[in-house]
């Protein structure tokens, strides 16, 4: 009775020896790989603050809550996320991959958040020793205003303003008063309704460029598109009012 125990006492003893090398050479058959995701919306343009979770949902050999990793990084898998700061559109997240490539790859799950805690964006995709580099894009999500482009549309209106203000009231008011030989209560109320056209147009364009980014695909594409816009319709104004403002031939 007393060997039977003993057999059964080292028994227990040796198969956690034999067990731990195993784990143990798992573990170092995992490498940590540094990755950087570009978080956009569909124009392009970047989201500066946030999140982002990644959360290990796939790994071949091993179980759904087991914690997967080395010395350097773990991971629960399927649960437990970890969390990266988003900082000018990019967040430097790290990852584990398996070191043979022969193997089949982790899966992620990464999800960006905003700093109100709700997601933008979400996406499902391998990792292995080649992927350095993942877009994230956020297609029902507009990215905030930037600063530049807060300040870039107020200048514009601005600006717009100031031309259509000189050319469509003060100078379109001279030359229907003198070319025209208008009287001047039919001068004034008509420059002014072509002036207040013009300055709302001003204003819808730079509310478009600031709602609808995406208009044509691409923010730059938009903005230039909808600048080259606002001046087709000045100099289509312009043309018309110099026409039909330009000195009439004396006939003699």
């Amino acid at each position: 009775m007393n060997m039977k125990w003993t057999r059964f006492v080292l028994l227990l003893g040796i198969i956690p020896l034999q067990a731990a090398p195993l784990a143990f050479f798992q573990a170092e058959n995992l490498q940590v790989q540094n990755v950087t995701l570009i978080l956009t919306d569909k124009s392009g343009r970047l989201f500066d603050e946030g999140t982002v979770e990644t959360t290990l949902i796939a790994a071949p050999g091993y179980e759904n809550g087991q914690t997967v990793g080395n010395e350097a990084l773990q991971f629960n898998l399927g649960d437990s996320p970890k969390t990266f700061p988003i900082r000018d559109g990019k967040a430097d997240v790290k990852l584990l991959i398996q070191g043979d490539p022969a193997k089949e790859p982790f899966k992620y799950q990464f999800a960006g958040k905003r700093l109100n805690g709700s997601r933008f964006v979400s996406k499902t995709m391998e990792v292995t020793a080649e992927t350095k580099r993942i877009t994230l894009m956020a297609t029902d999500t507009t990215a905030p205003l930037t600063r530049m482009e807060t300040l870039g549309g107020i200048a514009f209106i601005v600006l717009a303003w100031v031309l259509v203000v000189a050319t469509f009231f003060y100078w379109g008011f001279r030359r229907m008063l003198f070319n025209r030989r208008m009287e001047v209560h039919s001068a004034v109320p008509l420059s002014r309704i072509i002036t207040l056209l013009y300055v709302l147009i001003t204003l819808a364009i730079a509310i478009v460029a600031w709602l609808r980014p995406d208009l044509w695909s691409h923010a730059n594409s938009t903005y230039i598109g909808l600048f080259l816009f606002f001046f087709a319709l000045y100099g289509l104004g312009f043309f018309f009012l110099f026409f039909f403002t330009r000195l009439r031939a004396v006939r003699s």
